[in-house]
Order: C-alpha cells, then structure tokens, then sequence
C-alpha cells in the first residue's frame, strides 16, 4: 500500500478518530517527519518536525504508538528509534542494526523466504499454543561505515 501523504493522513485520522483520540497537528507533523525520515531516533525526528518540544513530541509518539501509527524500535542504543506502522505503509521489512553506531537499515526479503519464515514461526508456537500475528527481525552487526573506522 503505497500511499501519498493525504491518504496517509486520512488513514491515521481515521485510526485516531476510531479510538477517540484528536489528529492534532502535531500529530501531523510526526507522521510527515517518519514518512520521510524512516527509522529515527528522537533528537533526529525533531529535525523533521520543526517547532515541536521534545517532551511534546515523546508524548504524542506514545498515544500514536498506543494507536498503532507507529512502532517503537529498541536497541541497545542511547535511543529507540521509531517508525510509522507497517499495517499503515504496507511495507513488511526487517532491520539491519550496527551495533556500533546504532544506525537501522530496513531491509526486505524475497516473498518466498518471508512465507517460509511464517510457517516455521507456525510450527515453532504451535507447541506453546501460541498464535501468531506477525514477525519482526532484527538483524544485528557493523554497517560499513564501522567497519571502515576499525580498518583505519
């Protein structure tokens, strides 16, 4: 679901609007910095977002988190990252992450290879009577930028 940032902003409206909750501007704003910025911590979402306090932008990342707009990563950084939803982009992806400068890649892999992780998640919770919704891999390493630092 590729979606322009008006039908991005109805579908969150709506979302909010479901759940009693307003979609305040700043709001707004939060949702066009993440579907610019992807995966980003909050000191880097407050340079996309322009005239918002961070305690604001912390809070209103909470109910949007609570609402499913956007999902919380968290590393062993100094900071969680964010992202909108993959239930509002349609974007199923996992993360490369560096565990030296904490920098998150997304990456997709061939449909095939999802479908066979699915069906091996299956049979690995159907022991604990699990049921599941969805997976999220994070694939954790050097990005190469690292690896060039440590070269030199």
């Amino acid at each position: 679901m590729n979606l322009d940032n008006s039908g991005l902003h109805q579908l969150v409206a709506t979302k909010l609007d479901e759940a009693g909750q307003m979609y305040t501007q700043k709001r707004q704003k939060l949702v066009d910095a993440l579907s610019q910025a992807g995966p980003c911590t909050l000191p880097e979402l407050l340079e996309f977002s322009d005239g918002i306090a961070q305690s604001s932008a912390y809070r209103n990342l909470t109910v949007l988190e609570e609402m499913g707009v956007v999902r919380r990563l968290v590393h062993h950084g100094e900071y969680g990252r964010w992202e909108l939803s993959e239930e509002l982009t349609g974007h199923h992806h996992h993360h490369l992450v560096c565990h030296s400068c904490d920098v998150v890649i997304d990456v997709e892999l061939p449909t095939h290879i999802e479908h066979l992780m699915d069906e091996a998640f299956e049979k690995a919770a159907i022991g604990s009577k699990f049921t599941v919704d969805r997976h999220n891999i994070d694939i954790v390493g050097t990005c190469a930028n690292c690896q060039e630092t440590a070269q030199a």
